[in-house]
């Protein structure tokens, strides 16, 4: 018998991975209806910031792993944020970090509920025309400011809708080819299992990386 003390790392991040191949599945199989141009239907918003959000705290989890497993030589590192750490630990990942960071611009703007007032005329076929829109509920966010282009109301980089109402499946798609650019960087480490994980997407058996590779916009 091996009486040898056991210790395990509670990290979330892959058991995660099965809820958000379950949504990105309801997302796929729902017809939408209700868009307009200055919102997505309830049911593909509700989805893909569901997603969105799902992914966010999956790369966190990650990062968590990450950070306890390193911690003999990078000191401290658990009283930095989480992008902080990751711009220290991936020196040459400057542009997928940067992508990231766009994602939890992302997530905060879902978490918080980023209010918007948007004004808007019907033309004589009751579609929208002379449409502006106001920030009214964010106030000093470092990030945002930097990185979001308040013309487009997109992030610069990847150009994700930061306006609640208006994140859509292409959205969801865009942040799962950065999902994907991480696990790739983290099994390339050694510091996640992520490319001998499997879960079930139309009826069979398939990698999270193939799932996320199929499902990305790049």
């Amino acid at each position: 018998m091996n009486n040898q003390r056991q210790k395990i790392i509670t990290c979330l991040g892959l058991s995660l991975f099965y809820p958000l191949v379950d949504l990105y599945d309801k997302l796929e199989k729902t017809n939408f209806t209700g868009n307009s141009k200055i919102q997505k239907s309830m049911t593909e918003s509700g989805y893909s910031c569901s997603i969105i959000l799902q992914t966010a705290v999956i790369i966190e989890s990650l990062t968590n792993r990450v950070r306890y497993l390193c911690r003999t030589k990078y000191r401290n590192n658990e009283k930095v944020r989480i992008l902080e750490f990751l711009r220290k630990y991936f020196k040459s990942e400057k542009v997928l970090i940067d992508k990231i960071e766009e994602i939890f611009i992302l997530r905060d703007s879902i978490v918080h509920n980023h209010l918007w007032t948007i004004g808007y005329n019907f033309d004589k076929d009751y579609n929208e025309t002379k449409i502006y829109h106001r920030l009214i509920s964010i106030y000093g966010d470092k990030k945002f400011n930097q990185n979001v282009c308040r013309k487009t109301r997109t992030t610069k980089k990847l150009k994700l809708n930061v306006v609640p109402i208006k994140i859509s499946k292409k959205d969801v798609q865009i942040v799962f080819g950065v999902l994907k650019e991480f696990c790739d960087l983290l099994d390339n480490k050694k510091k996640t299992v992520v490319k001998n994980f499997s879960t079930k997407w139309n009826g069979k058996y398939i990698s999270l990386v193939e799932f996320l590779d199929k499902n990305s916009i790049k």
